[in-house]
């Protein structure tokens, strides 16, 4: 996760996360970026955007051409995403 990213407006807490793999995967990525969005009323998130890159860290140039599912998704309680959007939710302050 992005520290530097996280914000919080009204009731929701935005956030970037930066995922490095250790071998190329079937498309050749090594890493991909996602902004998400965790809706604080209910813990439900979504994904708004992703880029994906051939090279480590972020680097080089995004070649995702598709649009993420931006459907709202349940976290599972006891999961470590419910955890996650609960901390954020309660602890990033409102602007």
């Amino acid at each position: 996760m992005e520290t530097n990213s996280i914000k919080r407006v009204g009731n929701k807490v935005f956030f970037s996360q930066l995922v490095n793999y250790r071998k190329k995967q079937s498309n050749r990525m090594l890493s991909f970026k996602i902004n998400s969005e965790i809706d604080c009323s209910n813990l439900k998130i979504r994904d708004l955007n992703y880029e994906t890159f051939k090279e480590k860290m972020g680097k080089g140039t995004n070649f995702y051409k598709g649009k993420p599912n931006k459907n709202w998704k349940i976290s599972k309680s006891g999961s470590s995403v419910h955890f996650l959007n609960k901390i954020l939710c309660d602890r990033v302050v409102r602007k």
